[in-house]
Protein backbone atom coordinates (compact mmCIF):
# COMPACT_ATOMS: atom_id res chain seq x y z
CA UNK A 1 0.00 0.00 0.00
CA UNK A 2 1.21 3.04 -1.16
CA UNK A 3 2.46 5.96 1.66
CA UNK A 4 0.56 9.11 1.38
CA UNK A 5 3.09 11.85 0.30
CA UNK A 6 3.76 15.11 2.43
CA UNK A 7 3.50 18.23 1.12
CA UNK A 8 7.11 19.29 0.39
CA UNK A 9 6.19 22.71 0.78
CA UNK A 10 4.00 22.63 4.18
CA UNK A 11 6.77 23.74 6.55
CA UNK A 12 6.92 27.00 4.51
CA UNK A 13 3.29 27.69 4.64
CA UNK A 14 3.93 28.52 8.44
CA UNK A 15 3.59 32.20 9.46
CA UNK A 16 2.14 33.15 6.49
CA UNK A 17 -1.41 34.92 6.52
CA UNK A 18 -4.68 33.48 6.01
CA UNK A 19 -7.73 35.52 5.11
CA UNK A 20 -11.35 34.86 5.27
CA UNK A 21 -12.53 35.76 1.63
CA UNK A 22 -16.29 35.72 1.28
CA UNK A 23 -19.07 33.85 1.54
CA UNK A 24 -21.65 32.77 -0.60
CA UNK A 25 -25.10 30.96 -0.75
CA UNK A 26 -27.05 28.77 -3.52
CA UNK A 27 -30.74 26.61 -3.01
CA UNK A 28 -29.71 24.86 0.67
CA UNK A 29 -25.87 25.24 0.46
CA UNK A 30 -24.04 28.49 2.04
CA UNK A 31 -19.70 28.54 1.10
CA UNK A 32 -16.99 29.44 3.14
CA UNK A 33 -14.12 30.98 1.08
CA UNK A 34 -10.59 31.31 3.04
CA UNK A 35 -7.25 31.97 1.12
CA UNK A 36 -3.44 31.11 2.36
CA UNK A 37 -1.02 33.94 1.29
CA UNK A 38 -3.33 35.07 -1.58
CA UNK A 39 -2.21 31.72 -3.22
CA UNK A 40 -3.78 28.76 -2.02
CA UNK A 41 -7.93 28.71 -1.72
CA UNK A 42 -10.09 26.81 0.52
CA UNK A 43 -13.61 26.08 0.59
CA UNK A 44 -16.03 24.60 3.55
CA UNK A 45 -19.79 23.77 2.21
CA UNK A 46 -22.30 23.88 4.66
CA UNK A 47 -24.82 21.69 3.11
CA UNK A 48 -28.72 22.69 4.94
CA UNK A 49 -31.64 21.12 3.50
CA UNK A 50 -34.60 24.18 3.61
CA UNK A 51 -32.33 27.20 3.46
CA UNK A 52 -33.16 29.28 0.58
CA UNK A 53 -31.08 32.62 0.43
CA UNK A 54 -34.32 34.52 -1.30
CA UNK A 55 -36.72 33.51 1.44
CA UNK A 56 -34.25 34.26 4.59
CA UNK A 57 -33.90 37.89 4.88
CA UNK A 58 -30.49 39.01 5.98
CA UNK A 59 -28.83 35.32 5.95
CA UNK A 60 -25.68 37.03 4.85
CA UNK A 61 -25.11 38.58 8.90
CA UNK A 62 -25.78 34.52 9.72
CA UNK A 63 -23.29 33.33 6.67
CA UNK A 64 -20.71 35.74 7.51
CA UNK A 65 -20.69 35.12 11.24
CA UNK A 66 -20.34 30.91 10.44
CA UNK A 67 -17.35 31.70 8.23
CA UNK A 68 -15.63 33.20 11.74
CA UNK A 69 -16.77 30.66 13.76
CA UNK A 70 -15.17 28.11 11.42
CA UNK A 71 -12.00 30.14 10.80
CA UNK A 72 -9.66 28.41 13.56
CA UNK A 73 -10.11 25.21 11.16
CA UNK A 74 -8.65 26.80 8.43
CA UNK A 75 -5.77 28.90 10.39
CA UNK A 76 -4.99 27.37 13.07
CA UNK A 77 -2.91 24.53 11.36
CA UNK A 78 -0.67 27.43 9.40
CA UNK A 79 0.03 29.02 12.72
CA UNK A 80 0.09 32.61 10.46
CA UNK A 81 1.50 35.73 11.67
CA UNK A 82 -1.58 37.27 10.64
CA UNK A 83 -5.24 36.55 10.49
CA UNK A 84 -7.19 38.93 8.22
CA UNK A 85 -11.16 38.94 7.95
CA UNK A 86 -11.83 40.37 4.29
CA UNK A 87 -15.81 38.82 4.46
CA UNK A 88 -16.70 42.00 6.67
CA UNK A 89 -16.16 44.64 8.41
CA UNK A 90 -15.86 44.00 12.45
CA UNK A 91 -15.69 46.89 15.20
CA UNK A 92 -13.07 46.98 17.74
CA UNK A 93 -15.25 45.35 20.42
CA UNK A 94 -16.11 42.62 17.61
CA UNK A 95 -12.18 42.15 17.13
CA UNK A 96 -11.61 41.52 20.61
CA UNK A 97 -14.10 39.67 21.22
CA UNK A 98 -13.56 37.50 18.63
CA UNK A 99 -9.63 37.79 19.44
CA UNK A 100 -10.48 36.12 23.13
CA UNK A 101 -12.91 33.62 21.60
CA UNK A 102 -9.58 32.60 18.58
CA UNK A 103 -7.24 32.78 21.95
CA UNK A 104 -9.07 30.48 24.32
CA UNK A 105 -10.68 27.80 21.87
CA UNK A 106 -7.21 27.33 20.74
CA UNK A 107 -4.99 27.27 23.89
CA UNK A 108 -4.75 23.57 24.06
CA UNK A 109 -3.92 23.66 20.56
CA UNK A 110 -1.21 26.20 20.97
CA UNK A 111 0.23 24.39 24.40
CA UNK A 112 0.70 21.12 22.57
CA UNK A 113 2.09 21.97 19.02
CA UNK A 114 4.71 24.42 20.92
CA UNK A 115 2.81 27.84 19.49
CA UNK A 116 2.39 30.97 21.19
CA UNK A 117 -0.69 32.13 22.82
CA UNK A 118 -1.89 34.91 20.37
CA UNK A 119 -3.97 35.72 17.99
CA UNK A 120 -3.06 38.40 15.26
CA UNK A 121 -6.72 39.31 14.00
CA UNK A 122 -7.14 42.32 11.65
CA UNK A 123 -11.23 43.39 9.37
CA UNK A 124 -10.24 44.68 6.23
CA UNK A 125 -13.63 44.35 4.82
CA UNK A 126 -16.10 46.77 4.31
CA UNK A 127 -19.53 45.30 4.31
CA UNK A 128 -21.24 45.92 7.37
CA UNK A 129 -23.72 43.38 8.95
CA UNK A 130 -26.70 44.08 10.92
CA UNK A 131 -28.61 42.00 13.24
CA UNK A 132 -31.79 40.49 12.02
CA UNK A 133 -35.31 41.96 13.29
CA UNK A 134 -37.09 38.93 12.60
CA UNK A 135 -39.54 37.76 15.34
CA UNK A 136 -39.31 33.92 16.71
CA UNK A 137 -41.48 31.75 17.31
CA UNK A 138 -41.63 29.77 21.38
CA UNK A 139 -39.74 27.19 19.84
CA UNK A 140 -36.08 25.30 20.06
CA UNK A 141 -32.95 23.83 18.30
CA UNK A 142 -31.37 21.37 20.33
CA UNK A 143 -28.24 20.01 19.19
CA UNK A 144 -27.71 16.21 19.97
CA UNK A 145 -24.10 14.44 19.33
CA UNK A 146 -24.97 10.52 20.07
CA UNK A 147 -24.18 10.82 23.65
CA UNK A 148 -25.89 10.84 27.28
CA UNK A 149 -26.06 14.50 27.57
CA UNK A 150 -27.93 15.00 24.54
CA UNK A 151 -29.97 11.89 25.22
CA UNK A 152 -31.06 13.14 28.92
CA UNK A 153 -32.01 16.77 27.43
CA UNK A 154 -33.82 15.20 25.03
CA UNK A 155 -35.81 13.05 27.44
CA UNK A 156 -36.17 16.16 29.58
CA UNK A 157 -38.17 18.13 26.75
CA UNK A 158 -40.12 15.22 25.64
CA UNK A 159 -41.18 14.77 29.25
CA UNK A 160 -42.19 18.32 29.23
CA UNK A 161 -43.80 18.51 25.70
CA UNK A 162 -41.89 21.25 24.78
CA UNK A 163 -41.68 21.71 20.64
CA UNK A 164 -38.21 21.16 19.55
CA UNK A 165 -36.07 20.27 16.50
CA UNK A 166 -33.27 18.09 16.89
CA UNK A 167 -30.18 19.15 15.42
CA UNK A 168 -27.53 16.83 14.04
CA UNK A 169 -24.39 17.54 12.03
CA UNK A 170 -23.45 15.16 9.85
CA UNK A 171 -26.01 12.72 10.94
CA UNK A 172 -24.01 9.74 11.96
CA UNK A 173 -25.03 6.33 12.97
CA UNK A 174 -25.07 6.86 16.24
CA UNK A 175 -26.98 10.41 16.30
CA UNK A 176 -30.07 9.21 13.57
CA UNK A 177 -30.38 6.20 16.20
CA UNK A 178 -30.29 8.36 19.35
CA UNK A 179 -32.55 10.83 18.27
CA UNK A 180 -34.99 8.14 16.56
CA UNK A 181 -35.47 6.68 20.01
CA UNK A 182 -36.34 10.12 21.36
CA UNK A 183 -38.67 11.11 18.59
CA UNK A 184 -41.47 8.75 19.73
CA UNK A 185 -44.05 10.91 21.33
CA UNK A 186 -42.23 13.77 21.59
CA UNK A 187 -43.28 17.38 19.78
CA UNK A 188 -39.87 16.79 17.58
CA UNK A 189 -38.55 16.15 14.12
CA UNK A 190 -35.00 16.12 12.79
CA UNK A 191 -32.57 18.57 10.84
CA UNK A 192 -29.64 16.75 9.59
CA UNK A 193 -26.74 19.62 8.47
CA UNK A 194 -23.97 18.26 6.52
CA UNK A 195 -20.46 20.24 6.10
CA UNK A 196 -17.65 19.27 4.00
CA UNK A 197 -14.66 20.67 5.29
CA UNK A 198 -11.15 21.58 2.96
CA UNK A 199 -9.87 18.54 1.79
CA UNK A 200 -6.73 20.81 0.76
CA UNK A 201 -6.19 22.07 4.19
CA UNK A 202 -6.26 18.72 5.85
CA UNK A 203 -3.52 17.57 3.26
CA UNK A 204 -1.73 21.24 3.61
CA UNK A 205 -1.71 21.88 7.02
CA UNK A 206 1.43 21.50 9.24
CA UNK A 207 -0.37 21.41 12.49
CA UNK A 208 -3.12 19.42 14.27
CA UNK A 209 -4.89 19.26 17.14
CA UNK A 210 -8.42 20.11 19.02
CA UNK A 211 -10.96 23.24 17.74
CA UNK A 212 -12.98 24.96 19.29
CA UNK A 213 -16.03 22.87 17.12
CA UNK A 214 -18.81 24.88 19.80
CA UNK A 215 -18.35 27.78 18.94
CA UNK A 216 -19.12 27.18 15.38
CA UNK A 217 -22.02 24.94 16.64
CA UNK A 218 -22.93 28.07 18.19
CA UNK A 219 -23.24 30.39 15.59
CA UNK A 220 -24.70 27.48 12.86
CA UNK A 221 -27.47 27.28 15.82
CA UNK A 222 -28.12 30.92 14.96
CA UNK A 223 -28.18 30.73 11.38
CA UNK A 224 -30.75 27.50 12.00
CA UNK A 225 -33.20 29.70 14.09
CA UNK A 226 -33.02 32.26 11.68
CA UNK A 227 -33.98 29.90 9.27
CA UNK A 228 -36.87 27.92 10.93
CA UNK A 229 -37.84 30.99 12.67
CA UNK A 230 -37.21 29.11 16.35
CA UNK A 231 -36.35 31.16 19.40
CA UNK A 232 -33.81 29.15 21.34
CA UNK A 233 -30.45 27.45 20.92
CA UNK A 234 -30.37 24.76 22.99
CA UNK A 235 -26.75 23.04 23.94
CA UNK A 236 -26.40 20.19 26.79
CA UNK A 237 -23.01 21.91 28.32
CA UNK A 238 -22.56 20.93 31.60
CA UNK A 239 -21.31 23.16 34.79
CA UNK A 240 -18.03 20.44 34.11
CA UNK A 241 -17.03 22.21 31.34
CA UNK A 242 -15.94 25.08 33.63
CA UNK A 243 -13.40 23.36 34.51
CA UNK A 244 -9.89 24.14 33.16
CA UNK A 245 -7.37 20.97 32.79
CA UNK A 246 -4.26 22.84 33.47
CA UNK A 247 -2.78 26.63 33.98
CA UNK A 248 0.69 27.48 32.47
CA UNK A 249 1.83 30.71 33.17
CA UNK A 250 -0.77 31.67 34.76
CA UNK A 251 -2.98 30.90 31.40
CA UNK A 252 -5.81 28.00 32.30
CA UNK A 253 -5.79 25.88 29.30
CA UNK A 254 -9.58 24.31 29.14
CA UNK A 255 -10.08 21.75 26.45
CA UNK A 256 -13.75 22.40 26.42
CA UNK A 257 -13.44 26.12 26.75
CA UNK A 258 -16.33 26.65 23.76
CA UNK A 259 -18.82 24.45 26.07
CA UNK A 260 -18.09 26.60 29.26
CA UNK A 261 -20.41 28.75 30.86
CA UNK A 262 -17.93 31.38 30.14
CA UNK A 263 -18.39 31.33 26.23
CA UNK A 264 -21.56 30.68 26.73
CA UNK A 265 -22.59 33.86 28.49
CA UNK A 266 -20.50 35.64 25.45
CA UNK A 267 -21.97 34.18 23.04
CA UNK A 268 -25.58 35.03 24.42
CA UNK A 269 -25.23 38.58 24.66
CA UNK A 270 -22.86 38.84 20.95
CA UNK A 271 -25.33 37.20 19.41
CA UNK A 272 -28.64 39.95 21.02
CA UNK A 273 -26.05 43.09 19.52
CA UNK A 274 -24.91 41.63 16.43
CA UNK A 275 -27.06 38.57 15.27
CA UNK A 276 -30.52 38.63 16.34
CA UNK A 277 -31.87 40.10 20.00
CA UNK A 278 -34.89 37.52 19.89
CA UNK A 279 -32.57 34.39 20.01
CA UNK A 280 -31.42 33.13 23.09
CA UNK A 281 -28.46 30.60 23.57
CA UNK A 282 -28.16 28.81 26.46
CA UNK A 283 -26.98 24.90 27.52
CA UNK A 284 -30.06 23.38 29.32
CA UNK A 285 -27.77 20.62 32.06
CA UNK A 286 -25.67 23.71 32.87
CA UNK A 287 -26.48 23.88 36.64
CA UNK A 288 -25.57 20.06 36.56
CA UNK A 289 -22.14 18.06 37.37
CA UNK A 290 -21.61 15.14 34.30
CA UNK A 291 -21.54 12.38 37.18
CA UNK A 292 -25.20 14.12 37.74
CA UNK A 293 -26.10 13.56 34.32
CA UNK A 294 -24.77 10.15 34.27
CA UNK A 295 -27.09 8.66 37.41
CA UNK A 296 -30.26 10.64 35.23
CA UNK A 297 -29.34 8.44 31.89
CA UNK A 298 -28.94 5.21 34.41
CA UNK A 299 -32.49 5.75 35.10
CA UNK A 300 -33.49 5.41 31.54
CA UNK A 301 -33.25 2.02 29.65
CA UNK A 302 -34.66 2.86 26.92
CA UNK A 303 -31.72 4.85 26.01
CA UNK A 304 -28.73 2.57 26.96
CA UNK A 305 -28.28 1.20 23.54
CA UNK A 306 -27.96 4.40 21.58
CA UNK A 307 -25.63 6.25 22.36
CA UNK A 308 -22.01 6.53 21.84
CA UNK A 309 -19.48 9.26 23.61
CA UNK A 310 -16.30 7.89 22.45
CA UNK A 311 -14.91 10.84 20.05
CA UNK A 312 -12.89 7.80 18.55
CA UNK A 313 -15.41 5.56 17.87
CA UNK A 314 -18.90 7.43 17.45
CA UNK A 315 -19.30 7.62 13.82
CA UNK A 316 -19.19 3.84 14.27
CA UNK A 317 -21.21 3.66 17.02
CA UNK A 318 -18.60 1.91 18.81
CA UNK A 319 -16.61 2.68 22.28
CA UNK A 320 -12.87 2.16 21.94
CA UNK A 321 -12.63 1.12 26.07
CA UNK A 322 -9.01 3.24 25.83
CA UNK A 323 -9.92 6.67 25.70
CA UNK A 324 -10.18 8.99 28.79
CA UNK A 325 -13.72 9.36 28.11
CA UNK A 326 -14.74 5.83 27.78
CA UNK A 327 -12.94 5.42 31.57
CA UNK A 328 -14.94 8.36 32.47
CA UNK A 329 -18.22 7.35 31.33
CA UNK A 330 -17.91 3.82 32.29
CA UNK A 331 -17.07 5.01 35.97
CA UNK A 332 -19.87 7.41 36.43
CA UNK A 333 -22.33 4.97 35.19
CA UNK A 334 -21.15 2.36 37.21
CA UNK A 335 -22.88 3.46 40.70
CA UNK A 336 -26.18 3.74 39.29
CA UNK A 337 -26.32 0.82 36.68
CA UNK A 338 -26.02 -2.80 36.70
CA UNK A 339 -22.56 -4.23 35.99
CA UNK A 340 -23.52 -6.75 33.19
CA UNK A 341 -25.92 -4.11 31.64
CA UNK A 342 -23.16 -1.65 31.46
CA UNK A 343 -20.20 -3.93 30.44
CA UNK A 344 -22.43 -5.29 27.63
CA UNK A 345 -22.99 -1.57 26.55
CA UNK A 346 -19.17 -1.15 26.44
CA UNK A 347 -18.39 -4.76 25.32
CA UNK A 348 -15.94 -5.22 28.15
CA UNK A 349 -15.79 -4.20 32.00
CA UNK A 350 -13.27 -1.01 32.23
CA UNK A 351 -12.88 -0.95 35.74
CA UNK A 352 -10.96 -5.14 35.19
CA UNK A 353 -8.40 -3.45 32.80
CA UNK A 354 -5.13 -2.76 35.15
CA UNK A 355 -3.91 -0.63 31.94
CA UNK A 356 -6.19 1.93 32.33
CA UNK A 357 -5.26 2.58 36.22
CA UNK A 358 -2.57 4.97 35.06
CA UNK A 359 -5.91 6.92 33.13
CA UNK A 360 -8.09 6.34 36.51
CA UNK A 361 -5.10 8.37 38.70
CA UNK A 362 -4.85 11.24 35.87
CA UNK A 363 -8.69 11.61 35.94
CA UNK A 364 -8.98 11.33 39.48
CA UNK A 365 -6.42 13.88 40.29
CA UNK A 366 -4.21 11.44 42.05
CA UNK A 367 -1.45 12.23 39.49
CA UNK A 368 -0.81 14.41 36.49
CA UNK A 369 -3.08 16.75 34.80
CA UNK A 370 -6.79 16.12 33.81
CA UNK A 371 -6.11 13.75 30.07
CA UNK A 372 -7.57 16.79 26.91
CA UNK A 373 -10.53 15.32 26.97
CA UNK A 374 -14.77 15.83 27.15
CA UNK A 375 -14.37 14.55 30.61
CA UNK A 376 -15.62 15.96 34.36
CA UNK A 377 -13.88 17.67 36.86
CA UNK A 378 -11.17 15.41 38.80
CA UNK A 379 -13.87 16.07 42.01
CA UNK A 380 -16.84 14.05 40.02
CA UNK A 381 -14.35 11.36 39.07
CA UNK A 382 -12.94 10.83 42.75
CA UNK A 383 -16.84 10.80 43.83
CA UNK A 384 -17.44 8.61 41.24
CA UNK A 385 -14.98 6.15 42.12
CA UNK A 386 -15.89 6.54 45.63
CA UNK A 387 -18.98 5.52 45.65
CA UNK A 388 -17.74 2.65 43.38
CA UNK A 389 -15.50 1.39 46.04
CA UNK A 390 -18.68 0.97 48.67
CA UNK A 391 -19.31 -2.09 46.42
CA UNK A 392 -19.17 -5.61 47.97
CA UNK A 393 -16.85 -6.83 45.38
CA UNK A 394 -15.72 -3.89 43.28
CA UNK A 395 -13.69 -4.24 40.42
CA UNK A 396 -9.75 -3.86 39.87
CA UNK A 397 -8.97 -0.52 39.43
CA UNK A 398 -11.44 0.42 42.27
CA UNK A 399 -9.60 -2.46 44.43
CA UNK A 400 -6.56 -0.61 43.67
CA UNK A 401 -7.75 2.73 44.53
CA UNK A 402 -8.92 1.62 47.74
CA UNK A 403 -5.73 0.16 48.71
CA UNK A 404 -3.26 2.74 46.93
CA UNK A 405 -4.87 5.36 46.37
CA UNK A 406 -7.57 6.21 48.98
CA UNK A 407 -6.50 8.83 51.15
CA UNK A 408 -5.67 11.09 48.15
CA UNK A 409 -8.84 10.94 46.68
CA UNK A 410 -10.47 15.04 46.58
CA UNK A 411 -13.45 14.41 48.65
CA UNK A 412 -15.24 12.47 51.67
CA UNK A 413 -18.46 10.90 51.47
CA UNK A 414 -20.56 14.16 52.95
CA UNK A 415 -18.98 15.82 50.06
CA UNK A 416 -19.85 13.08 47.34
CA UNK A 417 -23.69 13.53 48.69
CA UNK A 418 -23.60 17.04 48.17
CA UNK A 419 -22.00 16.92 44.59
CA UNK A 420 -24.72 14.78 43.99
CA UNK A 421 -27.40 16.95 45.27
CA UNK A 422 -26.09 20.31 44.03
CA UNK A 423 -27.83 22.54 41.36
CA UNK A 424 -25.80 25.05 40.14
CA UNK A 425 -27.03 29.12 40.02
CA UNK A 426 -24.75 29.84 37.05
CA UNK A 427 -26.74 29.15 33.71
CA UNK A 428 -28.08 31.36 31.35
CA UNK A 429 -31.66 29.10 31.54
CA UNK A 430 -35.29 31.30 31.28
CA UNK A 431 -37.13 31.12 34.30
CA UNK A 432 -39.51 28.54 33.36
CA UNK A 433 -36.83 25.77 32.11
CA UNK A 434 -34.77 26.22 35.22
CA UNK A 435 -38.02 25.57 36.94
CA UNK A 436 -39.11 22.71 34.78
CA UNK A 437 -35.37 21.65 34.81
CA UNK A 438 -35.28 20.96 38.63
CA UNK A 439 -38.96 19.91 39.03
CA UNK A 440 -38.03 17.06 36.13
CA UNK A 441 -34.49 16.21 37.85
CA UNK A 442 -36.16 15.95 41.16
CA UNK A 443 -39.21 13.62 40.08
CA UNK A 444 -36.62 11.81 38.43
CA UNK A 445 -34.37 10.67 40.70
CA UNK A 446 -37.46 10.15 43.24
CA UNK A 447 -38.46 7.51 40.94
CA UNK A 448 -35.37 6.03 40.70
CA UNK A 449 -35.77 2.51 40.23
CA UNK A 450 -34.33 1.35 43.42
CA UNK A 451 -30.59 1.32 42.73
CA UNK A 452 -29.21 -1.84 41.94
CA UNK A 453 -26.68 -0.54 44.20
CA UNK A 454 -28.18 0.36 47.32
CA UNK A 455 -24.78 0.54 49.34
CA UNK A 456 -24.55 4.19 47.83
CA UNK A 457 -25.07 6.97 49.96
CA UNK A 458 -25.74 4.56 53.17
CA UNK A 459 -23.67 4.23 56.32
Amino acid sequence: MKKKRKHKGSRRLVGGVVSYERYTATLGQVRLHYTLNDRYKFTCVYRIPGFDPETTPGWETFAFHLGLAHFPAVFAGFAPASVVVRAGFLTAPQLRQWTTWYEEGLAEFCFRNHLPFEVVLTSEGNCTHIPSTQSLSERALVFHGGGKDSSVSGAFLRDLGFPHTWVLLGGSRTQRFATRSELRGAPADRWIVRRNKSARVRRLRVFRGHLPLNMELAFLGAFLAEVQGSRYVVASNERSANAPNLVVDGRSINHQYSKSFAFEMSFDAYSRDWLNPDTRYFSLLRPLFEVQISRLFASMSELHYGFTSCNRGVRRGRWCCRCAKCAFVFLALYPWMETKRLTSIFGRNLLDRPRLVGLYRRLTGVQGSKPFECVGTVEETAAAMLLAARNSAPPFVVRHFISNERQMLSCSMPEVQQLYDSFDDQHLLPAKWEEGLRKWVSKRLSGESASPKPYLFSG
